[in-house]
C-alpha cells in the first residue's frame, strides 16, 4: 500500500503539466502532529489485518509535493523518527522514497537521506523542456550535474534511485533515447504518460502536451523492443507489470486480486491531510476521509470510502470480458484516470492500454524470450549523457 504525502507544495521550478501548478508558491507543510496520528493510525490499521492474516505485506510512503527536500532537514528527520518509534516496535514493514526534481538538492542534503535510508525517485524527462526554472529557463543542465552527485554519494550503486519520465507529445519522438539514458546509468523509471489527472479534460497550460491512449500504446511497443534486447537490468514501469500479466496468462496463472481496503494500492494524501483514491485524486468522487483527523480504520469503513470501491468496482466489471482478467490485477482500469478513459458505442468503459500491452507481450512471448537479456554491466552519468546527445 502506497501513501504519496503531499508534505508541502513549495516548489523550486514550474513544470508545464504540472498538477499543482497553482500551488506551488505555498509554504504551508504538513504538521508533524498531523502525521503521528496518521502514522499511529497506519499501525493500528496494519495490527487488525494481521490478527485477521489479511492485509498489506509492507507500507510505502512516498514524501511528495511539490518539492519535498526544500523542507528543513530537522522536519524530514522528526518525520522519519516517528515511524521508527510507532511502526517499528510492532515489526511493520515499510520503506519511505522522496520524489525530487534533483534540481536545487545539495550534497548535505543527499547524504542526510543516504544516513536516513531514504531512497530517491528522480523526475527527469530527459527530453522535451518543459521543466522549467522560476525564470523560465530548462532546469535539464542542473539535474544533469545533481545525478552525478547522486552517484559520487553511492545512491545508484546502492539501488537507491528510480526515476519517472513523463511522456508527452513534446518528447515523445524521443522516447527510446529516454530509456537508453536510463538504462546506462542502470536507473529504472517509470513511464508516466500525461494526462489530466483527476479530470476529464487537461487545463489550457499543457492541453497540447497530453498524449492520447494510441500514441501510448505505439510508445510502449516500441520501448517494450527495446527492452528485451538492451537491458543492462532495470525495471521500466507499466511495462514490467504488462509483462508479468502476460506471463500469468501464458501459465495459467492468477494474479492477486485487488481488494479493498487489503490490497489498496495507492492514497493520495492532501497536505491538509484531505486523501484520495489514485484515479481520482483531488475531485470529490475520490476523497476517502482526513488522515490527520480519522484513523485509517475509520476511513476505510466510511461511507466515503465505500463510494469511491463502488466507483473503482464498477470500473472493474470491464475486466470480465478480457481474456486477462485473471493474469491481470486490475489496478490499470480501477485507478484510470478520467482523462484516460475510453468508451465504446454503447457506453461501456474501454480498457486501452493495458489490454493491448498484455496481448503485445503474449504474441512476444511465443515468439521470443523477453525480458531475459540481462547484462552485467554499469555506465556512469557521462555515457548516459552521451545517450541523450545522440
Amino acid at each position: 500500500m502506497h501513501f504519496v504525502l503531499k508534505l508541502s507544495k513549495l516548489c523550486d521550478l514550474r513544470c508545464t503539466y504540472c498538477y499543482e501548478y497553482d500551488e506551488l508558491a505555498r509554504k504551508e507543510r504538513m504538521p508533524l502532529e498531523g502525521l503521528e496520528f496518521f502514522i499511529e493510525g497506519v499501525a493500528q490499521f496494519a495490527l487488525e489485518q494481521r490478527a485477521r492474516s489479511r492485509g498489506p505485506s509492507e507500507f510505502r510512503f512516498v514524501f511528495h509535493g511539490g518539492e519535498p527536500l526544500l523542507l528543513p532537514d530537522a522536519y524530514l528527520s522528526s518525520l522519519c523518527d516517528l515511524q521508527h518509534k510507532i511502526l517499528d516496535p510492532h515489526q511493520i514493514s515499510y520503506w519511505n522514497i522522496v520524489q525530487t526534481n534533483l534540481f536545487g538538492v545539495t550534497r548535505s542534503k543527499l547524504e542526510l537521506l543516504h544516513r536516513l535510508g531514504i531512497r530517491l525517485g528522480v523526475s527527469f524527462d530527459v527530453f522535451g523542456g518543459q521543466r522549467l526554472t522560476l525564470r523560465g529557463t530548462d532546469s535539464q543542465n542542473r539535474v544533469l550535474d545533481n545525478l552525478q552527485m547522486l552517484s559520487d554519494i553511492g545512491y545508484v550503486d546502492d539501488s537507491g534511485v528510480g526515476a519517472i519520465s513523463v511522456l508527452h507529445r513534446g518528447n515523445i519522438d524521443y522516447a527510446e533515447q529516454t530509456y537508453d539514458f536510463f538504462n546506462e546509468l542502470r536507473i529504472s523509471y517509470r513511464i508516466l504518460p500525461l494526462d489530466a489527472a483527476g479530470a476529464a479534460t487537461a487545463p489550457s497550460r499543457y492541453e497540447d502536451l497530453v498524449v492520447s491512449n494510441e500514441a501510448k500504446v505505439n510508445v510502449f511497443k516500441r520501448i517494450a523492443e527495446r527492452h528485451a534486447r538492451l537491458n543492462k537490468g532495470i525495471r521500466v514501469l507499466p511495462l514490467d507489470d504488462y509483462l508479468r500479466s502476460a506471463r500469468r496468462y501464458l501459465a495459467d496463472t492468477s494474479a492477486s486480486a485487488y481488494n479493498f481496503p487489503e490490497n489498496e494500492w495507492a492514497l493520495i494524501v492532501n497536505t491538509n491531510g484531505d486523501a484520495y483514491n489514485s484515479g481520482d485524486a483531488y475531485v470529490p468522487r475520490g476523497f476517502i476521509g482526513n488522515v490527520f483527523r480519522q484513523t485509517l480504520s475509520k476511513i476505510f469503513e466510511s461511507d466515503a470510502y465505500a463510494a469511491t470501491v463502488a466507483m473503482r468496482r464498477g470500473r472493474m466489471l470491464t475486466c470480465e470480458a478480457c481474456r486477462y482478467r485473471n493474469a491481470c490485477p486490475r489496478i490499470p482500469i480501477a485507478e484510470m484516470y478520467a482523462s484516460e478513459r475510453e468508451f465504446d458505442a454503447d457506453g461501456r468503459l474501454i480498457c486501452a492500454v493495458a489490454a493491448p500491452m498484455i496481448a503485445d507481450y503474449v504474441q512476444r512471448l511465443r515468439t521470443e524470450p523477453v525480458g531475459l537479456l540481462w547484462q552485467d554491466t554499469r555506465a556512469g552519468v557521462a555515457a548516459a549523457v552521451s545517450a541523450i546527445e545522440g
